[in-house]
């Protein structure tokens, strides 16, 4: 089968899925739980600040101020948002495959540029620029080869979101460099795209794993998350889109036979590589690919992905970077920081407060009605995922940003949302991310 025929399937109308009694009612019990965790959450840190305790997130359970800041550029997102509501769900069950693909990626990007841009539109770059972000790195950097083999030793020395991180963003920014290309307009234009691209790879996994009228329904929720303030302006949205490709060209792997699969196995392979000496919170994805390959068992693309990621691990290892040297060099400085002296027991309930807050309140309805047992596999996977994470004690705080690769596949929960809610739950998540970016003041 060619692999175009992926993007070329007939047209699937989301028909209304079969509901018991109980489906008929509006789901009280799990926005209630939502906006309680995030209620709680912060309370539970204005507490703190006030007893003296160093938090330091000043918009918790976010990391960043609260600041009421209503610009006539707001009105650009909100148009948008209208036009989801309207639309969203009737373009998502109506739209050819290739043609849904194309549009829940462009309707990702508008939707998050519009949202950033409501501070101005120099807050699409601004980011990448400032003095703990990864460009300021770039002068310093002399040979690939010597800036990998010294890597670890000279953490101390490099901006602090090189400190948190492989090198393989760095790199990326250091050849665009040495092409003479404007790095800042270009990475974050690499950032938007590639980020953009996530709700695309999210749905071709879906459809592979639970069929397409399942990947048709969680479409709007995908490209409309409040998750969106985050993924355009920082590099984590980035390594979302590289990772969530790389599930799905295994997804396709698992589905394809012979040379096509083969061919498709190896890509995701290096792709995932390339995720990984990217952001060291890729790993804990390794479940959800895991999961894939049970859900449609064949071992021979596990394999093959398994030889990809080898090869980019055996790259950089011959330069004299080893990742997990790395991660415990990150480890180390990560305790030395500000994020030392944070408590654990408060940023482990916190973070899912703000990871509820990047997810919307759809999510909640979404968990509560989800029976099909093949999305719950995965969404069971990216939870793991998110308590793995979230037990390691390596991120307490701004996991809004830094959990950004877990979130499309705890997203997907959203095709079990009962057809009477759809609207009205993309209601709450637009309306969510509006008011987010009105009263929380983001480094990103």
């Amino acid at each position: 089968m060619a692999l175009t025929s992926e993007l070329d399937a007939p047209l699937v109308r989301v028909e209304p899925p079969s509901h018991s009694a109980i489906d008929s009612s509006f789901p009280v019990l799990p926005l209630a739980l939502w906006f309680g965790l995030v209620a709680a959450t912060a309370l539970w840190g204005a507490a703190l600040t006030a007893m003296g305790a160093k938090i330091r997130l000043n918009a918790a359970p976010l990391f960043g101020r609260l600041d009421l800041h209503l610009s006539p550029l707001l009105l650009l997102p909100a148009a948008v948002a209208a036009a989801a509501i309207a639309w969203g769900g009737r373009l998502a069950a109506t739209l050819g495959w290739r043609n849904l693909l194309l549009a829940a990626s462009a309707a990702s990007a508008l939707w998050g540029v519009t949202l950033a841009s409501a501070d101005g539109w120099h807050a699409l770059v601004a980011p990448l620029l400032d003095r703990h972000d990864y460009l300021a790195v770039l002068p310093d950097i002399g040979s690939p080869a010597s800036f990998l083999s010294d890597f670890t030793r000279s953490l101390p020395a490099f901006p602090l979101h090189v400190q948190g991180h492989p090198p393989g963003f760095v790199l990326l920014l250091s050849a665009l460099r040495t092409l003479g290309i404007a790095v800042a307009p270009i990475a974050a234009a690499l950032t938007i795209a590639v980020g953009a691209s996530t709700a695309a790879a999210v749905l071709i996994t879906v459809r592979v794993v639970a069929g397409e009228q399942r990947a048709r329904a969680c479409a709007p929720f995908l490209c409309f998350a409040p998750a969106a303030i985050w993924v355009v302006t920082s590099a984590d949205g980035f390594y979302m889109g590289v990772a969530a490709w790389a599930i799905a060209l295994l997804a396709l792997a698992v589905e394809r036979n012979g040379s096509v699969s083969d061919a498709l196995a190896l890509a995701a392979g290096v792709t995932l590589g390339a995720a990984l000496y990217m952001s060291y919170g890729v790993a804990p994805l390794g479940g959800v690919i895991v999961t894939i390959t049970a859900l449609r068992p064949r071992i021979r693309p596990l394999v093959l992905a398994g030889l990809g990621v080898a090869t980019v691990a055996g790259m950089f290892f011959i330069f004299g970077f080893w990742w997990f040297d790395g991660l415990v060099a990150t480890t180390g400085r990560y305790a030395l920081g500000v994020s030392g002296s944070r408590p654990y027991e408060y940023f482990f309930f916190s973070n899912l407060g703000a990871l509820a807050l990047a997810l919307g309140p759809a999510i909640a309805i979404g968990l509560a009605r989800l029976r099909d047992r093949r999305l719950w596999a995965i969404v069971g996977a990216a939870c793991l995922a998110v308590t793995v994470a979230n037990l390691t004690g390596l991120s307490k705080g701004e996991v809004e940003r830094i959990w950004l690769p877990y979130i499309p596949w705890l997203l997907i929960a959203s095709a079990a949302i009962p057809l009477a809610f759809r609207r009205s739950a993309l209601t709450m998540q637009v309306a969510a991310a509006l008011v987010l970016q009105a009263v929380v003041v983001t480094p990103w």
